[in-house]
């Protein structure tokens, strides 16, 4: 960690520390374990699946905006990028799923890079409205290119994935597990990334550029840098899902889909290891439950994502850990308590 960093970001740590951001991790590991067991439906378990998929972007997201403070809605169209990287990788036979896996990163944090150029010589909500206009323009592309994207009517997939030791995947389950598996691996990369020099200098610049410059920061490349890991974690996003629903199509991947991923990351919390995933499970598996049409799916949203600004700014997720944390101190045993006149002379609470 170099000592810039270091001293800027003294009084802004990242929330928690990274053995309480891993347990958090494991914690949910261990419960998202058991879901193909219990869920009632097969239409439940994919959409679990799904939502584990798009947590991925917002994951990526995450880093980018709960660290360097910028929020984007590229992440969609980034997510698209790797979607039909692997898409067309595999109806050329160019490649198989795993080797489509780092394409599609490389070919995503390239995307993200060349964006970055453009958008991050803008600051607030003309850097949004730079990101929504790429969203777009990706969105106009893949309509028009048909030769290579197939325009309106998208691109199967027929390639199955082959895992080694299990073979081909194919029931639900199990590209469940596959998912799981990658959104976990994409957590704890972030989580890493928060607590190494590079998330010291993502803070330092977000709290106090003109400082962070000074002290000898290049804040251009630190959050350009950012913006390429969302990228990259959007496009292995996006591959997973190409083969896993097995078509895709230019309306999945503009800036709706970007838009959803912020939705998502506000409701479950940017900066929280599990906030994205939470987002994301909420995003897609509520208005299934209670079985809302789309107008009113909307607006539940809205006054969802009024009531978590107004109760728990940071989030569903912080929220929610704040709350228990409150209820557990509050229901230790009496005994537990310093007595009066403890070691510091003051009265216990």
């Amino acid at each position: 960690m170099s000592p810039t960093a270091s001293t800027l970001t003294s009084g802004v740590p990242a929330q928690g520390t990274l053995a309480s951001q891993s347990i958090s991790l494991a914690v949910l590991a261990a419960a998202f374990a058991i879901v193909p067991a219990v869920v009632p439906s097969a239409h439940l378990l994919q959409l679990a699946t799904l939502a584990l998929i798009f947590a991925i972007p917002a994951i990526g997201l995450s880093l980018l905006y709960g660290e360097a403070g910028q929020m984007s809605v590229a992440n969609g169209a980034l997510y698209g990028v790797g979607a039909y990287v692997g898409a067309i990788g595999a109806r050329e036979q160019l490649f198989s799923f795993w080797a489509g896996v780092p394409c599609a990163a490389i070919a995503g944090a390239l995307a993200a890079f060349l964006v970055g150029l453009t958008a991050l010589r803008v600051k607030g909500h003309y850097f949004l409205i730079v990101t929504f206009a790429f969203a777009e323009l990706w969105r106009i592309c893949l309509v028009n290119l048909k030769g290579l994207t197939g325009g309106n009517q998208g691109v199967l997939v027929l390639d199955e994935v082959r895992v080694p030791g299990l073979g081909e995947l194919h029931t639900l389950a199990q590209f469940y597990y596959l998912a799981l598996a990658f959104v976990l691996a994409a957590s704890f990369c972030v989580v890493l990334l928060r607590f190494s020099s590079f998330g010291q200098s993502l803070r330092a610049v977000r709290e106090n550029e003109r400082l962070a410059v000074s002290l000898g920061l290049n804040a251009p490349m630190v959050r350009l840098a950012a913006f390429a890991v969302s990228g990259a974690l959007a496009g292995v996003a996006g591959t997973l899902y190409a083969y896993t629903v097995k078509h895709i199509g230019p309306d999945l991947f503009g800036a709706h889909a970007g838009i959803q991923l912020v939705l998502i990351l506000l409701i479950g919390g940017a900066r929280s290891p599990v906030g994205p995933i939470v987002g994301s499970l909420i995003f897609f598996l509520v208005p299934e439950i209670i079985a809302l049409d789309p107008i009113s799916t909307q607006i539940v949203y809205g006054i969802v994502l009024i009531l978590i600004v107004m109760l728990s700014p940071e989030g569903l997720a912080p929220g929610v850990s704040r709350a228990v944390m409150r209820y557990v101190r509050g229901a230790q045993p009496v005994g537990t308590a310093q007595p009066v006149g403890g070691p510091s002379g003051s009265i216990s609470r």
